[in-house]
């Protein structure tokens, strides 16, 4: 089978570009991780010191990390296997799965909530 010819520079555009990306995700993930930059979610920003109080910070904060360490091995895995994007929408789909079945930290608190 005839490939094309591609120029050796979109190659390295192509991995830069999704480097990028990979780390972004990664520090943003971080961030996330050690309850920081927590007023970069939905909806955050916008509440009272008061309100703010009443969330768990840090359960949101874990789940938003777990989202983004998801997005950047997503990315990981495009990156390396760029011929093989089947295998790696499907291994996608399989971790984005795994990801919205695991429970969360908040699971338990929003039970209690729930029976009060």
């Amino acid at each position: 089978m005839n490939k094309e010819k591609r120029c050796p520079m979109m190659h390295v555009a192509f991995y830069l570009f999704f480097l990028l990306f990979i780390v972004l995700f990664v520090v943003v993930g971080w961030q996330f991780y050690n309850g920081r930059w927590l007023s970069l979610s939905a909806g955050f920003y916008r509440m009272n010191p008061e309100e703010r109080k009443q969330i768990d910070q840090k359960a949101l904060g874990r789940s938003l990390a777990r989202l983004s360490f998801l997005t950047a091995v997503i990315l990981l895995l495009v990156m390396l296997f760029p011929d093989n994007l089947e295998i790696v929408i499907g291994a996608s789909l399989l971790l984005a799965l795994g990801n919205w079945l695991t429970p969360s930290e908040t699971s338990d608190k929003v039970k209690q909530y729930r029976d009060e």
